[in-house]
Formats: structure tokens, sequence, C-alpha cells
């Protein structure tokens, strides 16, 4: 199952598009009562499909970590960092939901000066805007340090092209206990892939690392190391029809991660695999 989100969505904003589907219409609006804002990758399991509720007026600031202001005089005004959920809506669902998001910020220690934004922000409430990604890791048997990696190229639709990741997929509340399960069952279904020594790459009560700036969905990196070719793979979804399963040398993967090819979440989690192989020594310095 993938996420990658379409540009597409985006420009359907302007027309007012009223939300579409059962699962969208109750999900993750602050004017009926729940706020989207605050979706995470549950540690203890995939929860509910909608996000947790939230007042609509809690108050965020950011920490000041003793952080000084840029030294150029220019840009030493104090950002607008305290911010607030006003209201929030779905515009449009399919596959993603767009929603229209309302923000108010207010500079600290001056409530008077204050703005209102809107945004248009994306998600999967039916993935309870989790997915999981896994970096595959084949070592060497004849006593060479490195290894190979397994890796997808399917068609992306964002940029309208075919595209390599990882093997990757959204958390389905009615097929998995977790985002471990999750990541387990899209390795066999895209990958073909199964067993092996598994490690997630963040602390158990981590949220997910958030996919890009304007997106609700958060995601769980993992490696497995030496999985085994699994003789029952799950079944594939209709839009992986495109799906190429190709095993690359780690240095010709590498070139990949900064060819412009590879989606973004599947760059964040190799480097993350990349650094867990040099601490477990199967890879040097």
């Amino acid at each position: 199952m993938r996420l990658a989100v379409s540009g597409a969505l985006l420009a359907r904003r302007g027309a007012g598009l009223a939300a579409r589907g059962a699962w969208s219409s109750s999900g993750s609006s602050a004017r009926g009562g729940r706020a989207a804002a605050s979706a995470r990758c549950s540690p203890g399991g995939p929860g509910s499909a909608e996000p947790p509720a939230q007042p609509t007026q809690q108050q965020h600031a950011a920490p000041d970590n003793g952080r000084q202001l840029h030294p150029q005089p220019a840009l030493q005004v104090a950002p607008m960092q305290q911010y607030e959920l006003v209201s929030e809506a779905p515009l449009h669902s399919r596959y993603l939901t767009v929603y229209d998001r309302r923000v108010r910020f207010c500079a600290p220690g001056n409530p008077a000066e204050c703005r209102v934004l809107d945004f248009d922000v994306v998600g999967h409430p039916r993935a309870n805007f989790c997915f999981a990604v896994t970096f595959p890791f084949h070592p060497y048997k004849d006593g060479r340090r490195g290894g190979e990696v397994t890796l997808i190229r399917e068609y992306a639709q964002g940029p309208h092209a075919l595209a390599y990741c990882l093997p990757t997929g959204g958390l389905d509340p009615g097929r998995h206990a977790d985002v471990a399960e999750c990541a387990a069952r899209e390795l066999s279904e895209e990958a073909w892939l199964a067993g092996g020594q598994w490690h997630r790459l963040l602390a158990p009560e981590h949220p997910g690392l958030p996919e890009v700036k304007w997106c609700m969905n958060r995601f769980v990196p993992f490696l497995v190391v030496d999985p085994d070719t699994d003789p029952q793979p799950g079944s594939r979804d209709a839009e992986e029809a495109s799906m190429e399963v190709l095993r690359l040398p780690l240095d010709e993967f590498r070139r990949l991660m900064v060819s412009g090819e590879m989606l973004l979440p599947s760059i964040t989690t190799a480097y993350m695999a990349l650094d867990r192989l040099r601490e477990l020594g199967l890879l040097d310095d």
C-alpha cells in the first residue's frame, strides 16, 4: 500500500469540495470535536482509525532551548511561534484526505500581535496516519563485508514517474496488531520476503517521523537483516500492479539514494538502517 501524495489532490482545494466517504466524513474535524493535528503512530497498537480528540484552542509554544536569534539585526525579530488550532475540516477524500486547517499564530509575550492562516493538510486516516518502511539487508555469505538491499520500483503518482523505494505500507487496523506487524506483512506482499532479524529504528514510544511538512502521516523505519524468500507471499493491492522487485549491491543502492529517483521516507530509513548496520558490525565505518 503506497502513501505517496499526489499534487493533484491539493489543486482541488479551491473548488471547495465536500468530504466524501463514510470513514472520512467523520474523521479529523476540529469543528466536530476531533483534531487530526495530533495524529501519531501508536506504539501499543493501531487504535482508532481517527486521530485522538484534542481541544480546538490548545496553545503550543516552541521550546526556548537556549537558542539565540540570528546575529544579523534584520533577522532578530521574534517569530510567531505560539500557535493554536482554530478549526479543521475535510475538504476532499478518496485514497487520501485533504483537510482545511485554520491556525492562529501569535508572538510570544504579545497576544495582540496575532494572525490567522489557512493551510492545506493531507493525510491517510484509513491507515491511522501511520505507515512502516523496511530496509531489507542481505549480508554477503562469503566473508566479504557489506551486502545487498531489496527494493521496489513502482509508479509514484506525485512525480508521475517510476520511482525506487523500500517496502512500504500503511497501518491497517483491521489486519495489523501494530506497526511492526504492518512492516512484516508489507515486506511479504511487496518484496516476497519473510523472517530475518528485525530492528525497529525508533524507540517504542516514538510517535513516528513526519512524512513531509504538509502531511499528517508519520512513518516508523525498520531494518531486517537476512530475510528469506517467502514461499507464500501476501497478495498485492490493485495500485501495486506496476511493482518490480530488485536486489542491488549496497554501493549501487547508495547512488540511487541521491539520484532523485527514490522517495524521501525510503532515503531517511536507509540512512538510519546503515547507521544501525555499522553499530551491529555488519558494515565498515
